[in-house]
């Protein structure tokens, strides 16, 4: 080989470990900060043992709004008043509406695999499976998961919609401005997310699309709108600004351990 194909040869092996050191250089600057991100996620998230809450903020069309997201945890649909002492439970926000008669629930409705009568039929419904949550049209496939939710003890409850597969159902609940909650899949998590103020349904319901939720029910406020979360000492903290109606409430969507 010519002295001239050696120092060729030296240029090209210097430049292969040059480009190959970079790559590692490059991998390993990736893979700290993924562990960065992690840890900082772990640190600001509400964590009781192994399941939690991760809480954030986030403002998407004009609009302020609070998320409260499920992470190794399970999501629940119940009639009996989660007490803040069950410290089995990590979230407890009204769920459907309540009837007149301040006893009855809106929708036929699935608690622990049974089934139970509702007044009214809302034109969408959350279905939960164990961990597995889904919020559907009412009509696609109701009775199919009604049935599904009996026969495995799961729950199913029925609402008013206001995003499936990532589009804006119009809702008209209200015309004015207040305050509004959501049940919601947010990156494929259940998530529960409210205006940090008052805003509009549609507003809300363009906000919450904006923020890419692909799924999403109005959840019971006005004077039902008492929940609560807790915090990363394992405390309760409040949610809601309307509560005269607590004691009135019938139904809850939760997230327990």
């Amino acid at each position: 080989m010519s002295v001239r194909n050696i120092s060729l040869y030296a240029l090209i092996i210097i430049s292969f470990l040059s480009c190959t050191n970079k790559n590692s250089n490059d991998n390993t600057a990736k893979i700290a900060d993924s562990i960065r991100l992690k840890a900082a996620e772990i640190k600001d998230a509400v964590v009781v043992s192994s399941a939690y809450v991760s809480t954030m903020k986030a403002e998407a069309s004009g609009i302020s709004m609070n998320i409260y997201q499920l992470i190794d945890g399970k999501p629940g649909f119940t009639i009996t008043k989660p007490e803040t002492s069950n410290k089995n439970i990590l979230l407890s926000i009204a769920a459907s509406f309540t009837g007149k008669d301040l006893a009855s629930i809106m929708g036929q409705h699935v608690v622990d695999g049974v089934k139970m009568s509702g007044y009214g039929k809302p034109n969408g419904y959350c279905v939960i499976l164990g961990k597995k949550m889904l919020i559907k049209e009412a009509s696609d496939s109701l009775q199919y998961y009604t049935d599904k939710a009996v026969s495995d003890k799961g729950d199913l409850f029925r609402q008013e919609l206001l995003v499936i597969n990532g589009e804006a159902v119009p809702c008209k609940l209200f015309k004015a401005a207040v305050p509004l909650r959501a049940i919601a899949i947010y990156k494929g998590l259940p998530t529960v997310i409210e205006t940090d103020g008052a805003a509009t349904i549609s507003d809300f319901t363009k906000a919450l699309v904006t923020l890419g939720v692909s799924d999403a029910l109005y959840a019971d406020m006005g004077g039902w709108s008492y929940g609560w979360y807790r915090d990363k000492d394992g405390k309760n903290t409040h949610l809601g600004v309307l509560t005269p109606n607590t004691n009135n409430q019938t139904n809850w969507f939760v997230f327990e351990k």
